[in-house]
């Protein structure tokens, strides 16, 4: 099936998208999960939003498994963010992968590898996704980078289930509460292996001096082989659940987000 990119148009097109995240958790939400406080301004403003099940433009018919799952990926266009590595002339328009669809929402994944990031910088205490500095990053920095209020307002925040690494029975600590997240073993393993080798943006490869032509590893939230480690899809797109030091600087980030579709 050939991919299909949708420019989802700013403004017009999100308004009336589902009411803020802080009002859209997914019902099966775990009270023992952790929230990120995100350091937004419009936080308080959009909880005044009712939900409205208008959302985000329909999406082209793709193939999906009992589970929701996609075999064939769309590719949708929403938020922005700098790829072209020329900053004077503004972000650029995300592009997502559609992973998943289930009940009104879809389950997207970035297409390119966005920036490099630590999972976490210090390596003196028990690092899991519940604490590490790279969920503190995606949930402020890159969420008020990347999206204005109104594509906010589809973004659901989403109970994040933290397994523990079998291979290695590593802790994987508490679930948590993510507007953005990342994918986990389990659930890197369920996707096509046509998506996990993904390429650089030109930001990434100017800023990091990486040649044009390299590929390179994305950070996963689930621990590796300890818990100083994180698991990771290396630069053949293969999983590695034995994962890289929390601390590598030349590991890449591809967000992942929920929200709503009509």
């Amino acid at each position: 099936m050939k991919k299909t990119i949708l420019a989802l148009m700013l403004g017009l097109l999100l308004t009336g998208c589902a009411s803020n995240v802080e009002n859209n958790v997914d019902s099966d939400t775990d009270s023992t999960s952790t929230e990120v406080t995100q350091k937004d301004s419009e936080a308080d403003d959009n909880e005044e939003k009712n939900n409205d099940s208008t959302s985000l433009p329909r999406m082209n018919p793709y193939t999906a498994d009992d589970n929701g799952y996609c075999a064939d990926f769309d590719v949708v266009k929403f938020g922005s963010y700098e790829q072209d590595g020329d900053e004077s002339n503004g972000t650029e328009a995300i592009e997502w992968y559609v992973i998943a669809k289930e009940d009104g929402k879809a389950l997207l994944l970035s297409k390119y590898i966005l920036d490099e990031k630590e999972y976490n910088h210090e390596t003196t205490e028990d690092i899991t996704w519940e604490n590490c500095e790279l969920r503190v990053w995606l949930n402020n920095d890159f969420y008020n980078n990347a999206f204005n209020k109104d594509e906010k307002t589809c973004i659901k925040t989403t109970t994040v289930v933290n397994e523990d690494n079998l291979t290695y029975q590593t802790n994987a600590g508490q679930d948590t509460k993510d507007s953005v997240y990342l994918l986990s073993i389990d659930e890197v393993n369920t996707y096509s292996d046509s998506i996990l080798l993904a390429e650089n943006t030109a930001y990434v490869t100017s800023k990091y001096a990486l040649d044009s032509d390299a590929y390179i590893s994305w950070w996963l939230r689930s621990p590796g082989n300890t818990v100083r480690y994180a698991a990771v899809v290396d630069s053949e797109g293969a999983v590695s659940d034995y994962g890289s030091f929390v601390n590598s600087t030349d590991v890449g980030v591809r967000p992942v987000i929920k929200v709503d579709y009509a």
